[in-house]
Formats: C-alpha cells, structure tokens, sequence
C-alpha cells in the first residue's frame, strides 16, 4: 500500500493521463486511503526556487577509445532527486513506517558479523574526498569530535586540527585509524546510549552507517545529549552498503527519500535547529578504481546536518 508523502515511479500510477508502466520519473502520494490515492505528477523541484552556478574545476582531454556522450548536466543534476527529500508540507511528517517482519535480512549478533575487520575504504576515494570536503567547512580547528560508527576512515581529512573519538564495531579497524585520539569499541544496536557526558563533543559526525542502526532515533538523541549547545550535528551516506545489515526501510527507499528519512530524525527529534542537507553527484570515478569497468560515476555523497539547540 503507497504511503503518505511517499515518491513512487510514476509507471505504478499507469492509466492517468500521459502516464506510462515505463515511466520511472518518482511521483509523490498526498495523501492515501480506502477511497483512493492523491498523487502529485509534478517534478519534486516544481514551486521551488532553485539557482544554479556552474564552475569548471578541471578540462581533461577526451580519449579515442572511449566513446561519446552529449549530457544536458542541467536535466542530469534536477531529474531523479533533488527535492525529494523535504517534507510536502511544513509539519507534516512523511509516512517512513517500515514493512513488517524482520528490520533487516541478517538479523544476527551484530557482534559476531562485525568481529572481522574490514580494512577497505567503503565509497571510492573521490566520494570520500567529497565527504571530507562537506564536513571541513562545518568545523572548527580544535573541535572536540565524536566519529561514531567508526572504521578505519574518517573522512575528516588525513591530519585534522582536530580532538576526534572514534567509535565503532572493530577494535582493530578503530586502531588503523590513523586521525583518532581516543578509541571505543561499543554495538549501539545492542545499547543506544553513548559513553560519552552531556554536552562533551563540539560535533558529531556520522559517516556510511546510518543504515544499519535498528533504533536510529534514541541514537540521534544519544548525538543531541552528547553535543553541547550550537554543536554541529552530520551524517553522510552514499548507495553503498553491507546489503544483509542495511534495514529493509532503508533499501526500499528512493536515496532523495533516504535524505528525508534522515532529515526526519533530526526534526522528529527537536534537538536541532538550522537544518540542512547536501548531496555530490556525477564526479569521476577515480581511474585506478576496482569498479571503474562497472560505472564510471563516482559513488554520491548525501549529508544530513543541524545545529544542537
């Protein structure tokens, strides 16, 4: 059953005027129930001021051996996304219930799957430099950062002028991490609350992991609590993930509804204020990257963030 404020591909509303079953544009549900749907088909920008400013940051010379395309970027950055993420009206919430059963395929220890470091950058490394870059111009020199659901990386720079605490799963992926000044292994599955006083971090930061949390709303409280006020709050993610930890809200979302869904906590929760979100899309995948033959679009970076009030 389509939920309230909900995208769909327009193809499942196939039979109203000028809609297809091939249409995978998204349209948005108003409004659902025994009577019928209400079904937005404008594009999810439509009613929305937007601006665009275009900067070459680099000409690379096109090879004979690859082949050609005529992109129209403009149509490339507005189609398929931007603007799913915000609400469909001020104060109303979208309907993010989950299926039934199960969170998650792997339901389980987490302790158990985790137990084995995974020594391997989880996006590419221009995804992680575009991460790097959403954060730094949110944080301070000398800022007392929790990392939580840590790993190996960071994306926080490769020598920060930063306090970090990192907290994750491995104690060996922690140690590998070479910008953390203080470690702690904790399942925030098994217990959402943090070892951490109120108010102690001047940030926090999320990064690739928000899909695996089975409580995601206590941990955002656990964040608020932990972050002193006018602290800065993000969480990163992109379209890659462990798909037998990742919870099945998340893999049946749109990724500009996973944006939203995120946005949701932060505003659910009353915590923050000044909320935002960014996103990085049609980088480059680096050329020495193991995936280049599958995709050469770098993997997207989708931040979340809000000021502690």
């Amino acid at each position: 059953m389509p939920r309230d404020g909900r995208y769909y591909p327009r193809g499942l509303f196939a039979g109203l005027p000028g809609v297809f079953p091939q249409d995978t544009r998204p349209a948005r549900v108003l409004q659902a129930g025994p009577d019928g749907l209400v079904v937005d088909l404008n594009h999810p920008l439509a009613g929305r001021a937007t601006s665009l400013t275009a900067r070459v940051d680099s000409v690379t010379p096109k090879r004979s051996d690859t082949g050609g395309r005529l992109s129209h970027w403009l149509e490339e950055m507005a189609d398929f996304g931007p603007g799913m993420q915000a609400r469909r009206c001020v104060g109303v919430p979208t309907d993010f219930s989950g299926p039934e059963g199960p969170a998650r395929l792997d339901e389980t220890d987490d302790a158990l799957f985790y137990s084995k470091a995974r020594l391997i950058g989880h996006v590419d490394s221009q995804a992680s430099i575009n991460l790097c870059d959403i954060y730094s111009k949110r944080l301070q020199p000398g800022d007392k950062v929790l990392d939580l659901m840590s790993s190996m990386q960071s994306h926080l720079g490769s020598e920060p002028d930063l306090m970090v605490t990192g907290l994750g799963m491995n104690a060996e992926e922690l140690e590998a991490n070479p910008v953390l000044a203080r470690r702690t292994v904790r399942d925030v599955n098994a217990s959402p609350s943090l070892p951490y006083s109120d108010g102690e971090f001047d940030a926090v930061v999320s990064s690739l992991s928000i899909e695996y949390l089975i409580d995601p709303r206590a941990v955002v409280h656990e964040c608020a609590r932990v972050l002193r006020s006018g602290g800065r709050f993000m969480v990163g993610f992109s379209n890659r993930w462990f798909p037998t930890k990742a919870n099945f809200l998340w893999l049946d979302l749109h990724e500009y509804e996973r944006v939203g869904l995120v946005l949701d906590y932060l505003l659910e929760s009353g915590c923050f204020k000044e909320l935002w979100t960014e996103s990085v899309r049609n980088w480059w995948r680096p050329a020495d990257d193991p995936h280049v033959r599958q995709t050469w679009i770098s993997d997207p970076v989708y931040v979340v963030g809000g000021t502690r009030v």
